[in-house]
């Protein structure tokens, strides 16, 4: 008998499990079950020096499964309506197989900015076709383009829309973890004149190419502009100079990030690595919703 998940092989793991984590997910996944294990567990291969370390990793790779099956639930569920608005939006052009995430995310775009996306990248029209089926200029539907394909890189990708942290800080949390970071003697600054003296959770919205960071009772800390490129985001801020990088990833609808590097200055004398620290050390972050923000 394993005394602890630290003893298992992921080979042994995927091959003593595998058949638990497919009738688990069964009543839910149907015909599918097979497949959305498969994905499971490749998820838990990609994590495994994570996995293997938890008391019960069947338990962590059956929740990932039902949340990949609920996911191909929900798409099935919505089929019918992506597929009309695929009609719509390549009315009079040739089918094409669309991946349903594309086409989801192409149906909530501004009608000119799925059909520009569907002309040039899906019918491989040329630029001056596009632009004459839009009625604009070539440059026109080139920015056009530019900017749809930053809105869905960020749809597709994930990123995009609300995360709140998992963690609350109170005020007596906060003071403690200022302590273990050196930063003691911004204890004031941070709780009075910024925090009010309540803590709370913190809130992360990204949209196309902007943030916003705010407390969960609403109040706005920071935004500015935002760029993402693979594993890493960007933040500008707009009140000041400099940038902050992160290094993220998304498990799902949960997304942790770490801080690479800060020039940005000190906010009311507190250098801006301790806000953002705080912010860090907050997750992982949960999506709560799709962000709403026209292009």
């Amino acid at each position: 008998m394993r005394t602890g998940a630290l003893a298992w092989d992921f080979a042994d793991f995927y091959e003593q499990e595998f058949g638990r984590v497919v009738g688990s997910v069964r009543w839910l996944a149907g015909a599918s079950a097979e497949d959305v294990a498969q994905e499971a567990f490749i998820v838990a291969q990609q994590r495994w020096d994570e996995v293997a370390t938890l008391e019960v990793p069947f338990a962590w790779v059956r929740r990932v499964a039902l949340r990949i099956a609920r996911r191909r639930a929900e798409r099935d569920r919505i089929r019918p309506t992506l597929e009309s608005a695929r009609m719509r939006l390549c009315d009079g052009f040739p089918s094409h197989a669309v991946d349903l995430d594309l086409l989801a995310a192409l149906s909530e775009l501004p009608s000119r900015h799925a059909q520009a996306v569907w002309l040039y990248h899906l019918e491989d029209r040329p630029i001056v076709e596009v632009a004459e089926r839009l009625g604009c200029s070539v440059s026109a539907a080139k920015v056009l383009l530019m900017r749809t394909r930053r809105h869905l890189a960020a749809r597709l990708g994930g990123w995009s829309g609300t995360w709140m942290s998992e963690r609350s800080w109170t005020a007596d949390a906060i003071v403690g973890y200022l302590d273990e970071i050196s930063a003691g003697e911004h204890v004031g600054v941070v709780l009075d004149d910024d925090l009010e003296g309540r803590g709370g959770r913190w809130g992360l919205t990204l949209a196309d190419d902007s943030y916003r960071l705010f407390r969960d009772d609403g109040v706005r800390l920071d935004d500015g502009a935002c760029h993402i490129r693979r594993m890493k985001i960007e933040f500008v801020p707009a009140s000041s100079t400099g940038h902050v990088v992160f290094e993220a990833a998304i498990d799902g609808n949960r997304m942790r990030m770490s801080m690479l590097e800060n020039t940005t200055q000190p906010t009311r004398g507190v250098p801006d690595r301790v806000w953002m620290s705080l912010f860090v050390e907050s997750g992982p972050f949960r999506y709560v919703g799709q962000a709403r923000s026209p292009i």
